[in-house]
């Protein structure tokens, strides 16, 4: 999915085909909004696969432009990787092992940014993840979004509500924008708060 796959489809509710009123560089500014609303709601919606190379020790932290590790695959060339629990982790730690193949990882729930892996590794080592991935300034029409296709018209929903919300002096405008923030609601199970009167900011799931 592109961005144009959103923002033609807004251009049609908003009955502005050649950007007088609202351009792209608004437009697009709001979808990043909405991209970013769903990947953090649901970071598995934005993941990818990539090999990471972790560091010779057993606490890890993920690369700077993930939000979220979401699961660690298999080591790059050898086996694959298992997540454990906490008190599992802890057991294993205990052992003091070393190595340079991961076995097991364990993840906080508490920190979306770090995790550790067992056996403690002896030397920096490549293995392939999912990660939840960040995305990038959103800066044209052809961009690639970091969401699936199924997200297409709840993002037209949200840059709706964001467009239509531009003239909120107008209390019509004010309910249509909110109508638009309920749609995406129900499309997503995402809550905008305050949704009745500023249709945008922090998300409640």
């Amino acid at each position: 999915m592109i961005a144009n796959d959103v923002i033609a489809r807004v251009r049609v509710h908003l009955k502005d085909q050649a950007g007088t009123r609202w351009p792209d560089a608004e437009l697009l500014l709001w979808l990043q909004d909405g991209v970013d609303t769903i990947g953090d709601a649901f970071p598995a919606e934005a993941s990818v696969m990539e090999v990471i190379t972790l560091q010779a020790d057993s606490r890890q932290v993920i690369p700077s432009h993930w939000r979220k590790l979401v699961r660690l695959e298999r080591n790059v060339g050898g086996r694959e990787i298992r997540r454990v629990d906490r008190y599992a982790s802890n057991v294993a730690r205990l052992l003091n092992n070393t190595g340079a193949t991961v076995l097991e990882y364990w993840q906080d729930d508490v920190s979306d940014t770090e995790y550790w892996v067992y056996p403690k590794l002896s030397a920096p080592t490549q293995v392939e993840a999912y990660g939840s991935v960040r995305q990038p300034p959103i800066a044209s029409l052809g961009q690639t979004l970091l969401l699936q296709d199924s997200y297409r018209m709840a993002l037209v929903d949200y840059v709706m509500s964001a467009a239509i919300s531009k003239d909120a002096e107008y209390a019509d405008n004010l309910n249509v924008a909110a109508a638009w923030a309920q749609s995406f609601n129900q499309k997503t199970g995402i809550k905008l708060q305050g949704e009745k009167t500023n249709p945008l900011p922090e998300v409640q799931v």
